[in-house]
């Protein structure tokens, strides 16, 4: 099992990492000194991605001696729910971009790059039934996983690609998921020999808002390659913190169920990668960024030997 930390590939222009960017001109700095395996990059592409500023990423990834994971957010027509195995499709052309360049990273860091998707998603129009959209989704995301799988295969790409749990929001009721439910999640991947990543704040989330199980059933977790971990404030901690969100915090405040969550995988044999999804400014209230990171870097390690 490898310990690693996120960071967005987006950091010098997003708010969640002013005060980093204050402490640390370079975050990478901050990863490394955490003592974690690997750093997590989520990108947040859009049509007009280039590559030039991913392959920068990775090369100063692996100047600080930390091998990368990717997890790119599709948006518009490049979501998931927007896929066609069509070569005029904005989405799957993005795909083979980035696949490409993921086996790149893999190369160059000689293992190999796990690459963590969102299935796609869509709001609700009033042409169309929630239950139709969310069979379209689910269709278009089978289809968009099993090229995934394809074009891995056949190209002999050194890429890990796994189906994520997302967060569904109670603010947000035309949203149509298809990755909401562990369900829906390993639907996603049927017929392939991709696996999950399970994104256990996510999924804690859905239990509190939409009553959704709090733990996977056995079939879900025999396909976890690949985790997101990290705590929830609860309404009274987050009440005046002054974040936006209370998801994404540092192992402290004991309300997502880390010990049962680890005790499971462990059961289920797992022994991939785990990331911990750690907002920076979420970080920083509690303390140093180094000092608290490397807490809940030595927490989950005690929870796993526990487990």
């Amino acid at each position: 099992m490898r310990i690693g930390l996120h960071l967005g590939a987006h950091y010098r222009t997003h708010q969640d990492y002013e005060q980093l960017i204050a402490l640390f001109d370079d975050p990478l700095v901050a990863v490394r000194d955490t003592g974690v395996d690997f750093v997590e990059w989520t990108m947040i592409l859009s049509p007009d991605w280039q590559e030039a500023e991913y392959r920068d990423l990775a090369k100063r990834s692996m100047s600080y001696g930390l091998p990368m994971t990717v997890h790119p957010y599709l948006n518009g027509p490049l979501n998931l729910a927007r896929f066609e195995d069509a070569a005029h499709n904005a989405s799957r052309a993005t795909l083979q971009r980035f696949l490409r360049l993921t086996a790149r990273f893999a190369e160059e860091q000689h293992a190999p790059c796990s690459l963590v998707l969102h299935p796609g998603q869509r709001a609700l129009r009033k042409t169309q039934s929630r239950k139709e959209l969310h069979t379209e989704i689910m269709a278009r995301n089978q289809t968009a996983f099993r090229w995934l799988a394809r074009t891995v295969r056949a190209n002999g790409y050194p890429v890990r690609v796994f189906s994520e749990t997302v967060q569904r929001k109670p603010d947000r009721p035309q949203a149509v998921h298809g990755g909401g439910t562990f369900e829906d999640v390993l639907a996603s991947v049927a017929g392939t020999e991709l696996g999950v990543c399970w994104d256990t704040g996510h999924t804690y989330l859905a239990s509190q808002d939409f009553g959704e199980p709090l733990f996977p059933p056995d079939a879900f977790l025999k396909r976890v390659g690949h985790v997101h971990l990290h705590d929830v404030r609860n309404p009274e901690q987050f009440r005046n913190c002054g974040l936006l969100t209370p998801d994404h915090q540092p192992l402290v405040w004991d309300n997502v169920p880390l010990a049962e969550n680890l005790r499971l995988l462990k059961q289920a044999g797992f022994d991939g990668d785990i990331n911990l999804e750690l907002k920076p400014n979420a970080v920083l209230l509690l303390g140093d960024f180094v000092t608290v990171a490397r807490e809940s870097v030595a927490r989950l390690q005690q929870l796993w030997d526990a487990a």
